[in-house]
């Protein structure tokens, strides 16, 4: 029995090594997450426009195309209930902050989180989804975060990239990922099924308001966009929700004498912009963050005017 006991533990060593070393590597590894947080706190005197939202934003808004100095804080599918959040951590240091951009699109008002990425705000800001703990994630990641088939791809590919100002460059184009209407409709048939399982009602347009009242509050502008989307998506996606959400951007804009931007249908971003059917290419980006920050500084120049 000795014997036997002390060959499974000979047999485990080498398990527990591996285990412990995959442990390490995907608890350092410079993810986005921790990229966008690091510059934020670092560059945190200088920042005076913070970007907030979903992949449309993260994607679409380089930060390098403005006149003030930008950070982008949106993750793949982040919903509004972390953008408040955020928000309502970063807003002490961040002492020029003068605009925060909003994302409004088609599914915001209809999801407060994916689960599968509660743990990151958790690890990474010490924001919890409605204090949902994460016992198994926090003793190892590199099995309850990550499958081991993605910690082995993370390793063996090692393929991290370098953000500047929270910012990745999605350069290239796909003109049939951009054109195909088979991939279009799966797309726009993943956010129409967000948008039907909603369950909540208007808590998330309740946390949307209480964060612009919080900005507004601090002499912060928000901006609401709505990020384009090509034409071959758009023929797919429910019209009453996208008609609800234009009439929502516009009530609130009027409520709060705030901008909306609605680039939804916005037929001046071509195919050569899109890096697929919803999301622009580092082209798209830059011309979208220009107009935008032609907006901010007409304001900017309105209120010099104004003193």
């Amino acid at each position: 029995m000795k014997n036997f006991l002390y060959r499974i533990f000979l047999f485990c060593i080498p398990v527990i090594i591996i285990t412990i070393g995959l442990e390490i590597y995907v608890r350092n590894i410079p993810s986005q997450y921790k990229q966008k947080r690091d510059q934020l706190v670092a560059n945190a005197d200088s920042i005076e426009i913070l970007i907030l939202g979903s992949s449309h934003a993260g994607d679409d808004i380089d930060p390098n195309q403005f006149s003030l100095y930008a950070h982008n804080l949106a993750f793949a599918s982040q919903s509004i209930y972390f953008d408040r959040k955020l928000a309502e951590k970063y807003l002490p240091v961040l002492r020029r902050l003068k605009y925060v951009l909003l994302t409004l699109d088609f599914n915001s008002l209809y999801y407060d989180h994916e689960e599968n990425r509660d743990f990151f705000y958790k690890y990474y800001y010490d924001i919890s989804y409605k204090k949902r703990q994460f016992y198994k994630e926090s003793l190892l990641q590199s099995f309850f975060v990550y499958t081991p088939e993605q910690t082995l791809s993370m390793i063996f590919n090692n393929q991290n990239e370098v953000l500047v100002k929270g910012w990745r460059n999605k350069a290239g184009r796909n003109d049939e990922a951009v054109q195909s209407m088979e991939k279009s409709e799966l797309r726009a048939n993943g956010f129409n099924a967000t948008v039907n399982s909603w369950k909540g009602g208007d808590s998330v347009l309740d946390d949307l308001e209480a964060l612009i009242n919080l900005l507004q509050s601090k002499n912060i502008t928000p901006i609401l966009i709505t990020y384009p989307n090509y034409s071959t998506i758009r023929s797919f996606m429910d019209a009453s929700v996208i008609e609800r959400t234009q009439n929502i951007g516009n009530s609130l804009s009027q409520k709060y004498h705030i901008p909306y931007l609605d680039y939804f249908a916005d037929d001046s971003f071509t195919v050569a912009d899109f890096f697929n059917c919803d999301h622009l290419n580092a082209e798209g980006a830059a011309k979208l963050s220009k107009k935008i920050n032609a907006v901010i500084m007409d304001r900017e120049s309105a209120s010099q005017t104004n003193k």
